[in-house]
């Protein structure tokens, strides 16, 4: 089967709708299904792009019909409809001033997008802490719905060696009520000289161990607003459970503990 054909089909996999392909392949499974009448019926489709891609696979199956039979599309069709579902799918996010032509979601909005999109579990990360009350309002309303909120946080600044512990109010009685707070005890990080090393200096969100954002921005108006932030959005069926999976390890085995 040659290449044409496949990258055919990827563009209709890429284009057009789950339950548009569910129908294809269902008409396909009828021994009356011919390329005229596919192509038939993607005229009947409003999305232009929908019908471009399935006129474009009715050629291609056209000039292919001797070899290519109901069933062998159907198995192509199937194929890439599952390795485009488990691509990993990525999209930039940024903080600060912005270039128009770029188009890039902001940290905020990446934010507020994923928190209103939880169904189970969000685990949350930051090092700094400040009042942004957008999230802490999207915070809320995700636990309001049932979701299970861990956050994971800095309590302690190496560099002045001082307690952070007050910023955590920041999100404020609700969230700290409802949620579970884990920190990264002294006692738990190398020391020298009476002094403590290591911070807890990771950023991001992951939801239901289905999308996971990674970015520089603390969870602080200044990084929302003012500061450069750059960060990625992941959406991916093995990585985010994997992180989760990581971040569960360190509190079993007692590297992070829950703040009481």
């Amino acid at each position: 089967m040659d290449q044409g054909f496949h990258e055919a089909v990827a563009q209709l996999v890429r284009e057009v709708l789950p339950e548009t392909l569910d129908k294809l392949e269902m008409q396909l499974s009828s021994p009356e299904a011919t390329p005229s009448s596919v192509r038939a019926w993607a005229l009947e489709l409003p999305q232009k792009g929908q019908r471009e891609a399935l006129s474009k696979f009715a050629k291609c199956w056209n000039e292919r019909q001797i070899v290519l039979t109901r069933d062998a599309a159907i198995a192509v069709i199937a194929s890439h409809r599952f390795i485009e579902e488990r691509r990993t799918q990525a999209e930039i996010c940024w903080s600060g001033p912005t270039d128009t032509l770029q188009g890039f979601r902001t940290t905020s909005a990446a934010y507020n997008e994923m928190m209103a999109s939880a169904l189970s579990t969000v685990l949350l990360l930051t090092f700094s802490i400040g009042e942004v009350e957008s999230l802490r309002t999207s915070l809320e309303a995700a636990i309001q719905r049932g979701v299970s909120v861990r956050i994971i946080l800095e309590d302690f600044d190496v560099f002045t060696q001082e307690s952070r512990r007050e910023k955590i109010q920041h999100f404020g009685a609700f969230v700290l009520k409802h949620a579970q707070i884990f920190i990264w005890p002294v006692g738990n990080r190398r020391t020298c000289e009476g002094r403590v090393f290591g911070s807890m200096h990771v950023k991001g969100i992951v939801i239901d161990a289905q999308a996971l954002l990674l970015t520089s921005a603390n969870w602080s108006g200044a990084a929302m607003q003012d500061n450069m932030e750059l960060g990625v959005v992941l959406r991916d069926r093995e990585l985010p459970g994997r992180l989760l999976d990581h971040f569960d390890r360190l509190i079993v085995s007692g590297l992070l503990v829950r703040l009481e």
